[in-house]
Order: structure tokens, then sequence, then C-alpha cells
């Protein structure tokens, strides 16, 4: 797992360097990293699957933010295979899936919990809100 204050310290600086920094913002990407990746235990979904790095990102989902922002942030240089070894580029396309949303950004634990469900693991993923509630707690222990 990685450290939870250097992991903070590390998705603060990646979204003010693409100007998508936010409190809510930054908690919704550490506590999807919890529950995505057991706070970047994972690099790579288990069971051969196809999600890549900290926040577990499927080339599908890669292409089209890839494709939907590239010319606002400059994204021609990431490739998917990336996510696998680039905290900041998992940072980065985890935080675009959730700016693809029209809705703001949750402030509660709960709120976020519902907010990736619905947005991130969708209806067609395994994961459940509990399940991302009990994660954050564990393995992030910050406050919300």
């Amino acid at each position: 797992m990685i450290n939870k204050k250097q992991l903070e310290s590390l998705v603060i600086r990646t979204l003010e360097e693409y100007k998508l920094f936010s409190e809510e913002a930054v908690n919704l990407i550490i506590g999807t990293i919890a529950q995505e990746s057991r706070g970047g235990t994972y690099i790579r979904q288990l069971n051969d699957g196809p999600a890549r790095g900290i926040a577990q990102i499927e080339k599908p989902t890669f292409d089209w933010l890839k494709d939907k922002f590239q010319h606002r942030f400059g994204l021609e240089h990431f490739e998917f295979e990336q996510l696998e070894w680039d905290l900041k580029a998992s940072i980065l396309f985890c935080r675009l899936r959730y700016l693809a949303v029209p809705e703001a950004l949750p402030t509660t634990i709960g709120g976020m919990a519902t907010y990736w469900k619905k947005y991130y693991n969708t209806v067609y993923g395994g994961g459940t809100e509990a399940e991302f509630i009990i994660n954050y707690q564990n393995y992030i222990k910050v406050k919300k």
C-alpha cells in the first residue's frame, strides 16, 4: 500500500498541475484508489483482468478519456500501459473520469461511495458502496 500522506501529496500536486484541484476531488480520488487497488497494492487487475494502475482503469475508458480531453490537457503522450507504472497518469485519468460527470463532486464518504459506484464502477462492476466506505476508512483513514 502507498503511504497515505505521500499519495495525498501526489494527488494534490497532480491536480494542481492540471488545474483540477479541489478538496472534494482529492478525497474522491484517494477513496477510489483505496477501493480499486487497496490503496495502491495492485497495479494490475487481479485474475488477469483488463484494468491497470492504482485507479484500475480499463482501456476503453482510457481511450475515451484521452480522446475527450486530449486537446484540453495535452494527453497525446499518454499510453494505456503507462497507467501500470505511472502514478501521476493513473491519478490524472481517474480525475478525468470524474470530470466527465456533469454532477458536482460529493463531500461525504457516503456521497463518494454512491458517486464512485454510479460513475466509476457502474452497475456492471462488482464493487459496492459499503465496500468503498470500508476500504476508504481502512486504507486511507482521513477525515470525512
